[in-house]
């Protein structure tokens, strides 16, 4: 179901007259997929030589991509003549075709006088109780005239309008930027909560694309490297490999790194035996043999050691084997995994060089099918132009999420001032919450480590409650605390999401490699909004890059 602008409950009696329209409204809100916009009796206003000029638009619907479609309804009969269709109002005739131009002509001249950018629209004229005889009078291509004997199908024709090209064509602005304009006409305040419920929805639909090109290549043996940026489909591809094995029958594996990921892969999947960290892998080998595990980095190596020199108790078990996050494993443990793989099948590692937090040296991938591919469909284009700008990718990241993204936030506090440092938080925090972003779709997120943040210490940021991490579950899950706003590292936070990413501790006199990429990490895990909290000198390295 669409969203209707303004929403039936705050439209209050209809008029009679408006009645017939209002219902159109609803229909098309009703038929609509989900993330498209009706927008019902737009009104607009113009000035020429000192004269008002007012008129109204009696739909506009707005496509996920930024597309728009404005729909003139006219009830009852119609005259149709050498130049054009018109209407009779009493004793006045009017012609629709000029009334259709200029309600198109004046909302592009709104906007770009508002924005400086340009409308991707087309015209659609809808007439449930009429025939018309020569639709090539309308002024308008004959499929964007729906009279009588189509009236039935009217939310189709739309939708087909909307979606016969996939993207708004290029030089034209973005579906939250016209959402807040169309909005602001009507006095009604955006919804953050939609642009967020947009940004991730249509990540999922986007991102299935490298998931569909990797499954139609096959061959004997099937090697792949995927280098690809955050936001990519890489998740999805691994949940799509799993569940096509899963369908004729054959053994597949997903190993992770990140704990984080592994958790939320085994929910997404339904076969938590299908997901692994390398660690956990290795544990169950180890103590499946009679050892004891000792939690920490010191039981972490030995069992990764005994993992590598006992793998043939597991060697070519799997038809399938997913490797992801591989710029954090060790070689060792690479070319131990590979082993797991039956000769004839799948074997699939994914990775982004740009998310490398560890220096740790890689496995060779000679002979392999590599693919890179440097385009993300979660990341707003403010936040790839902040990456890019920043220097802080190989190579540019290119946007293909279907919003713009909202403006970024920059806050800066005093170096080694740890009052300072929770002022400026809780000042992003309140200003956020006071836009209308809620708590849960909020992440702050530091880029030092989980024993050396200052941040961490704290429960409270202000008036705000964290949501920490306290410890882990007997089924190794991680713990958190009771709070509402979800405080973390980026280490742990690789692989997740928010609508807003609130980047914190920001305290650094270098721009080193390693900088760099935890910046990246924190960053490419905004869906719509970012925040920065940092020192002047960081702030002063970072837009020195963006200047260079």
């Amino acid at each position: 179901m669409a969203e209707l602008i303004p929403p039936a409950d705050l439209v209050g009696p209809v008029p009679a007259k408006k009645r017939n329209e209002f219902k159109t409204a609803q229909l098309l809100a009703e038929y609509l997929p989900p993330h498209f916009k009706v927008f019902h009796s737009v009104h607009w206003a113009t000035q020429n030589c000192d004269k008002t000029f007012l008129g109204e638009i009696d739909f506009i619907v707005l496509s996920p991509t930024g597309r728009l479609l404005l729909i003139e309804q006219k009830n009852g009969g119609l005259l149709e003549g050498k130049d054009g269709v018109s209407k009779l109002y009493g004793a006045q005739q009017k012609s629709v075709n000029m009334q259709m131009n200029r309600n198109l002509e004046n909302l592009q001249t709104a906007f770009e006088n508002r924005s400086g950018q340009k409308l991707d629209i087309d015209l659609l004229m809808y007439c449930p109780d009429y025939t018309i005889k020569d639709k090539s009078i309308v002024g308008i291509p004959a499929d964007r005239v729906v009279d009588q004997p189509q009236a039935d199908v009217l939310p189709e024709i739309v939708q087909h309008v909307l979606t016969e090209r996939a993207t708004a064509r290029h030089t034209c602005a973005d579906a939250v930027l016209i959402s807040a304009f169309l909005t602001n006409q009507l006095n009604v305040r955006y919804d953050i909560g939609f642009l967020g419920g947009l940004a991730k929805s249509a990540y999922i639909e986007q991102a299935a694309g490298l998931s569909e090109w990797v499954g139609q290549m096959s061959g004997s043996p099937f090697h792949l490297l995927i280098n690809a940026t955050a936001g990519s489909g890489k998740t999805q591809l691994a949940l799509d490999e799993l569940a096509a094995a899963e369908s004729v029958g054959q053994a597949a594996l997903y190993v992770c790194f990140n704990r984080n990921l592994v958790e939320d892969m085994k929910k997404a999947t339904g076969r938590p035996d299908t997901c692994t960290t390398f660690h956990e892998l290795a544990r169950v080998l180890y103590e499946s043999n009679g050892f004891d595990y000792k939690p920490g980095a010191p039981g972490f190596e030995q069992s990764a050691e005994y993992f590598a020199d006992h793998v043939e108790q597991f060697a070519h078990s799997v038809d399938v084997l997913l490797i992801d996050e591989a710029q954090d494993f060790e070689a060792q443990w690479l070319n131990t995994l590979f082993k797991l793989c039956k000769p004839g099948g799948r074997l699939i590692v994914l990775m982004d060089e740009n998310q490398k937090l560890y220096s740790r040296v890689s496995a060779d991938f000679g002979g392999w099918i590599k693919i890179d591919h440097q385009v993300t469909y979660r990341c707003p284009r403010i936040v790839t132009d902040h990456i890019n700008e920043f220097g802080l990718a190989a190579q540019p990241i290119v946007s293909r999420s279907v919003v713009e993204g909202l403006p970024s936030i920059l806050e800066v506090y005093e170096a080694g001032n740890d009052d300072s440092l929770l002022k400026a938080t809780e000042k992003v925090l309140s200003q956020l919450l006071a836009e209308g972003h809620v708590k849960d779709e909020i992440a702050l997120l530091t880029v030092k480590g989980a024993e050396s943040s200052d941040l961490l210490k704290h429960d409270l940021i202000g008036k705000h409650c964290l949501k920490k991490i306290v410890g882990r579950t007997v089924s190794g899950d991680f713990e958190y605390s009771d709070g509402e706003v979800l405080a973390d590292t980026v280490f742990r936070f690789k692989g997740r999401s928010a609508n807003c990413v609130v980047l914190t501790e920001l305290d650094f006199q270098e721009l080193d490699e390693n900088r760099k990429r935890r910046l990246f990490v924190g960053m490419s895990r905004a869906r719509l909004r970012l925040a920065l909290v940092m020192t002047q000198e960081a702030a002063g390295l970072l837009l020195g890059e963006s200047n260079n």
